[in-house]
């Protein structure tokens, strides 16, 4: 069409189209009745038994849903609680990154983007867990 745009304008339509993709996504997630946990139990029981198969050690890492940490606990994500649970049903032994995460005064320290990933930080922090988590246990 030989619209002339400048890259503000253009990150904005993108933006825009992300979060309306997001919308769509979001609705489609795990059908209409939410996530299949039992399937999450049974991929995670399957997954833990291939990897007891060679002699490994499973482990369940929960990392922090970072959109969520910024509520400071007032406002968890709704399926934190049944995933750690399948978890533990399973046998897995966890490690839970959450509460370090939830830790951190300022998050901007740690993440990428409020409702993205972590940044070099954050995930160092994340593997900083998981080290403590596997040699703790």
């Amino acid at each position: 069409m030989n619209e002339a745009h400048s890259s503000v304008a253009a990150v904005i339509r993108l933006d825009r189209l992300t979060g309306a993709l997001s919308q769509i996504g979001a609705s489609n997630y795990g059908g209409a009745g939410g996530p299949d946990f039992p399937l999450f139990k049974r991929v995670l029981t399957k997954a833990k038994s291939v990897v007891e198969g060679w002699g490994g050690k499973l482990y369940f890492v929960y990392m922090a849903d970072m959109f969520h940490l910024q509520y400071r606990g007032a406002r968890p994500h709704q399926n934190r609680e049944p995933v750690l649970a399948a978890a533990k049903e399973v046998g897995l032994p966890i490690i839970d990154a959450h509460p370090t995460f939830l830790a951190v005064e300022d998050l901007s320290t740690i993440w990428f983007h409020p409702e993205s990933h972590c940044n070099k930080a954050g995930y160092k922090l994340l593997a900083d867990v998981i080290l403590k988590g596997v040699e703790g246990s």
